[in-house]
C-alpha cells in the first residue's frame, strides 16, 4: 500500500464516519480490535468505496 492508497482510504474513511454512514469504532485497548464489529464495518466499506473508485473504467462491469 502506498502513500496515495493510505491517504485515500484515511479520507474516504473520514467521510464515512462525518456521514454517519457507520458507527465510529472504538480504540481498543488489547489486540482485539479484528473482533471489532464496527471497526470490520468500516474497513469493508472503505475497501470497498476505494475499489469502486479506482478500479478500471475500460470494464463497467468489472466487480470487485
Amino acid at each position: 500500500m502506498d502513500a496515495a492508497e493510505i491517504q485515500a482510504k484515511a479520507t474516504i474513511a473520514a467521510a464515512l464516519i462525518t456521514s454517519r454512514a457507520v458507527e465510529v469504532p472504538a480504540i481498543p485497548l488489547s489486540a482485539a480490535w479484528p473482533h471489532d464489529a464496527a471497526s470490520l464495518r468500516l474497513r469493508d466499506l472503505t475497501d470497498y468505496v476505494y475499489h469502486v473508485i479506482t478500479r478500471d473504467k475500460a470494464d463497467p462491469n468489472e466487480v470487485r
